[in-house]
């Protein structure tokens, strides 16, 4: 299952930061981080060869900060599959600044997170219905059941519904309260990027920093 980190400190040296674990069917293939778009030369992401698009996009400082966006899938009413699109073109038009609305039942449900140095919020489509949820100040935790383990379409299986909410337990309130957010930089403006490897608070949440 898919699971996302967002911790929110304004005045900090870093005010937003992000960890997102992307959990997808091991034969599907993919190419990590790059400038894989010609059409979007300045955004970053991991592209999936299958739809052609990302699961996470960073886009350039526009005047706002740089931004990021991270994809997750939803539960509820899949899109119909004779005009349905990938979901992975969703972070590329975020980072690009474009609004995520229009005829959206021509996707299956997801949330996607989107960052900046300013601010992150959740786009969850279920479906039927869009929400636009800011997040606040803190630690959030987006999963495949919405923001919290709290959506309100509970359309995935009872024992899909419980994993999630025991895993947005355990990591929020026992791992990710261990997730330190740096009171200072050195050498290197705030940015939201593409590393190669995770954040030390991946550690304190228990996570291998040596996945692919």
């Amino acid at each position: 299952m898919c699971t996302t980190f967002v911790s929110i400190v304004p005045g900090s040296a870093v005010p937003v930061l992000l960890l997102a674990v992307r959990d997808v069917y091991t034969d599907r293939r993919w190419l990590p981080p790059g400038r894989h778009w010609p059409d979007r030369p300045d955004v970053t992401g991991g592209l999936d060869l299958h739809g052609g698009g990302t699961w996470l996009a960073v886009g350039p400082d526009a005047g706002a900060g740089p931004v990021v966006a991270c994809l997750l899938n939803g539960c509820g009413r899949t899109a119909a599959r004779r005009y349905r699109l990938s979901r992975g073109g969703l972070p590329l038009m975020a980072v690009g600044g474009e609004p995520i609305t229009g005829d959206l039942a021509r996707y299956d449900p997801f949330h996607l997170v989107v960052a900046r140095p300013g601010g992150a919020r959740v786009v969850s489509w279920d479906g039927s219905s869009v929400e636009n949820i800011e997040l606040p100040a803190g630690l959030s935790v987006v999963l495949n059941d919405g923001l919290e383990g709290r959506t309100g379409n509970r359309a995935c299986p009872p024992h899909i519904q419980a994993t999630m909410s025991a895993r947005a337990t355990y990591f929020r309130a026992r791992r990710c309260k261990a997730l330190r957010v740096p009171s200072r930089l050195t050498g290197r403006r705030p940015s939201l990027g593409a590393s190669g490897g995770l954040s030390p608070g991946a550690t304190g949440c228990r996570l291998r920093t040596r996945q692919p």
